[in-house]
């Protein structure tokens, strides 16, 4: 029985696809197999650095209101857009150092109230995002470590590339290959 030459060539080329297809599936299970990090030993960054001061001294008392409605309308977003509720806080910041500079120190007082009870409410869901998401590392929920890192990652958008940052980001794609493997 003669075998051709094309028939040879083929069953060459079927056996190197097979070869290539187990290395390739090899490099993935090495790379998706070992253990993600929950996180919980990283050190995460403030949200909120030094309060800004007022940007022009002139009008400063028309700057503080105007801060001071944009603090309004972003806090109340915060729900639903994390990142809103962090620039409110600088907003409340910035109107309450506009104020003081305008000379009404108890609208400055307020604000300054205000802004601070957002930071602490944006510092608790922070932290509890974070044990959140350490949980569901732990526990190789994949969609809610999608969730929560993205969150996160709302919270965090204003920091660049802070080494916590750039490990969500690392997170982000390594839960996404699971979650989607796993479905």
């Amino acid at each position: 029985m003669k075998v051709s030459i094309s028939a040879k060539r083929a069953g060459l080329v079927l056996v190197v696809l097979v070869v290539l297809a187990f290395v390739l599936i090899g490099f993935v299970r090495q790379n998706y197999a070992k253990p993600i990090d929950d996180g919980t030993a990283r050190v995460h960054p403030a949200l909120f650095g030094d309060a800004p001061t007022c940007p022009t001294r002139e009008m400063a008392l028309r700057s503080g209101i105007r801060a001071e409605e944009v603090a309004s309308f972003r806090s109340d977003r915060y729900p639903y857009d994390p990142r809103d509720g962090v620039r409110a806080v600088q907003s409340y910041r910035t109107a309450a150092s506009c104020y003081e500079v305008a000379g009404r120190l108890s609208d400055a007082e307020r604000t300054r109230f205000v802004g601070q009870e957002l930071t602490d409410q944006i510092v608790t869901d922070y932290a509890a995002e974070r044990l959140r998401l350490a949980n569901a590392i732990g526990a190789e929920r994949w969609a809610d470590v999608l969730r929560e890192t993205r969150h996160l990652q709302l919270l965090t958008s204003h920091l660049g590339g802070h080494e916590y940052v750039e490990w969500l980001k690392e997170i982000l794609g390594r839960a996404t290959a699971r979650h989607h493997g796993s479905s």
